[in-house]
């Protein structure tokens, strides 16, 4: 086994298995971290669970492409990332490109755990901001005070708008009186 095999051995042939990490969060993971290491996104199939990439390379035995698969698990989901070199050579002075390969994978790899973790942390307030209700104009209501409520109501008295009966109903009904 030489060097650069026992890199990719290191980042477990390409295969990250999360937890807890539903199907649709590791694929987003996956289009974010590709983005994060700069990597473009050539086709991807969200049902098919598949990304294919292209990284940067100037070797002419890997291509730069690389290719990830997302599936679901019973407990989470599971993501391949693989590519493919025509041969182990060394091309002048530069590294071999399986050494090209296996950090793009390492890049990569690393980038999905990092985002996974992160979209993991952030979905149970992403959840609550969710369900909290909005005013027409996306922001949340502030509840008025006691006295800006009872403001209000003497405003509404003072302009004509309710009168003296209808404000002191509307006062007990804010002070919550019977």
């Amino acid at each position: 086994m030489g060097f650069f095999d026992g890199v990719r051995n290191s980042f477990n042939q390409g295969r990250i298995e999360l937890e807890g990490v539903p199907y649709s969060m590791m694929y987003q993971a996956v289009i974010n971290a590709a983005a994060q290491c700069r990597f473009s996104v050539q086709n991807a199939d969200r049902d098919a669970g598949f990304v294919s990439l292209r990284a940067n390379s100037e070797y002419r035995h890997w291509d730069g492409n690389l290719s990830v698969t997302v599936a679901k698990t019973p407990t989470g989901s599971v993501t391949t990332i693989s590519g493919a070199v025509d041969g182990f050579s060394f091309i002048g002075t530069k590294t071999a490109s399986r050494g090209d390969l296996a950090l793009a994978q390492g890049k990569l790899d690393s980038a999905i755990r990092r985002v996974a973790a992160d979209l993991k942390a952030s979905a149970p307030r992403r959840r609550a901001a969710a369900m909290k209700p909005t005013s027409p104009t996306g922001r949340e209501a502030e509840a008025p005070t006691l006295s800006q409520e009872l403001s209000r109501l003497r405003a509404l008295l003072d302009n004509g708008t309710l009168s003296q009966e209808e404000f002191e109903h509307a006062k007990k009904r804010t002070l919550g009186l019977p």
